[in-house]
């Protein structure tokens, strides 16, 4: 879950970082929290060409609420919160996948 306000200038930097990741069974799910720069453009691009990524609009109220309506959204067994204006690493969801499945997903939260 990616929340997004007025990051036009970070956004492409942080859902490419997320796309050189093995994203084949992954759901990427940005919330517009009522930017007015052209992120939202540019996120329709990659929705476009990505079937993983689903873009949803919501009125501005702030980062918790952005994230709170991705976890309504989100259909996956787990959630990966990533700020707009930062970037993953390559491997990281590899590595987390990993880690989850050699302990038969016996997790309530992971924080690294």
């Amino acid at each position: 879950i990616i929340p997004m306000y007025n990051v036009e200038k970070y956004i492409k930097f942080c859902i490419n970082s997320v796309i050189e990741n093995d994203i084949s069974d992954v759901e990427i799910l940005i919330v517009n929290d009522g930017s007015t720069d052209s992120s939202r453009a540019i996120m329709e691009k990659y929705q476009s060409e990505y079937s993983q990524i689903r873009v949803y609009d919501k009125k501005n109220e702030g980062v918790s609420s952005a994230r709170n309506y991705g976890l309504m959204k989100s259909k996956g067994d787990w959630v990966w919160f990533i700020d707009s204006d930062d970037a993953i690493n390559q491997g990281s969801l590899k590595y987390i996948k990993e880690e989850i499945s050699d302990r038969n997903n016996k997790f309530d939260i992971l924080v690294f």
